[in-house]
């Protein structure tokens, strides 16, 4: 059985990082205010791990795909350097709301970091289109 192809992933992974907004969206009416957090940094780290893909990388942590993802866009300005300082700290926000046992995550923190994750998704999209149509 073959993989599929690199572009192909990509979009797989571009889809999942859609798909991460719509469930914090849908969580924001129910104010499971941790779970928005964590949904927004999932989204941000799915359109992380498709423009990777789209480069032929991987990673094999969480950690690590975001310091490859910070070198291989940000330092090289294919992507605004905002994004990996909110990157950085929605990696933080994502890891204690995850795992505090009761955390407390103000409603216009998750609200805050789901909009930057909607922002951050949009761009890396148009990013991601450019690349796999150059290729």
């Amino acid at each position: 059985m073959s993989e599929a192809p690199a572009d192909v992933i990509a979009r797989q992974w571009m889809a999942r990082a859609e798909t991460a907004l719509v469930q914090g969206e849908r969580l924001v009416g129910d104010e499971f205010w941790d779970v928005v957090v964590s949904r927004a940094y999932y989204a941000t780290f799915y359109a992380v791990t498709a423009l990777l893909t789209s480069r032929g990388l991987s990673a094999r942590s969480h950690h690590a795909a975001l310091q490859l993802f910070g070198r291989e866009f940000v330092k090289t300005g294919r992507i605004p350097g905002r994004y990996g300082r909110m990157l950085s700290t929605l990696f933080g926000e994502r890891q204690e709301a995850d795992y505090t046992p009761l955390p407390d995550v103000p409603a216009d923190e998750a609200r805050g970091h789901l909009a930057d994750a909607r922002e951050f998704v949009a761009d890396a999209r148009t990013l991601l289109e450019e690349i796999l149509g150059s290729a």
